[in-house]
């Protein structure tokens, strides 16, 4: 009994999350549309700023970057300063479709920017992790799928046998599914980041007529 009340205080608290988690899905467009006004009423105030005639012209041009900085992510989820936005713009339309917004977006944590223009870096770091993402996330497929075998597994016995350790055992496994699946992701994640910087890389190295350095440790 003693051991049964220690899986429940155990599991039961992460099996309430996710209860609570699906419960509040539904809630979740009300709490995005107060985030959205929030930013709107903040690119409002950008705006007053920028036709503030009090304003001096480096004011006013901070300002308008700064607006299209935001508008940037907002609209691609590409967080980046305004001169990288500028030579990442000019490396997708001189692409015409080899150099995606998906792909740049993949990318980004690889790409940097100065006077000289677009940097893309990869280093031994990262090529280590692209091996490593590649092995370990077929790992995560394979638990992920040892997962989904075993939840069923128990949601039979469930209807079966309604006992509580097997509800315990369902949350238990459940969360194990969650973490495999979380870790897989990221994995994936991770990879094709690495991917898309190479896939960067080939397309500057074929293509010197645009300013950019390249730093690749392949």
């Amino acid at each position: 009994m003693d051991t049964l009340v220690n899986q429940l205080l155990e599991y039961g608290i992460v099996g309430l999350l996710i209860i609570g988690l699906i419960v509040l899905t539904p809630l979740l467009p009300k709490y995005l549309d107060a985030i959205n006004y929030v930013k709107r009423t903040k690119e409002r105030a950008i705006i007053d700023a920028i036709n503030d005639d009090s304003l001096s012209e480096s004011s006013q041009k901070l300002l308008n970057q700064k607006r299209e900085t935001d508008l940037y992510f907002r609209n691609l989820n590409i967080r980046a300063d305004y001169y990288l936005i500028q030579s990442i713009n000019k490396l997708i339309e001189h692409s015409q479709g080899a150099i995606t917004v998906r792909t740049v977006k993949l990318a980004i944590s690889h790409l940097s920017n100065n006077k000289d223009g677009l940097i893309v870096k990869i280093d031994k770091h990262d090529i280590l992790i692209k091996r490593i993402f590649g092995i370990f996330f077929w790992l995560f497929v394979f638990l992920t799928i040892v997962m989904v075998f075993f939840i069923v597994f128990i949601i039979r016995n469930i209807l079966l046998n309604p006992t509580t350790d097997y509800i315990v055992l369902l949350i238990m496994y459940f969360i194990y599914f969650l973490a495999a699946s979380i870790g897989m992701v990221a994995f994936l994640k991770g990879r094709m980041e690495v991917v898309s910087a190479e896939k960067v890389i080939d397309y500057l190295s074929n293509h010197t007529d645009i300013e950019a350095t390249v730093e690749d440790a392949r």
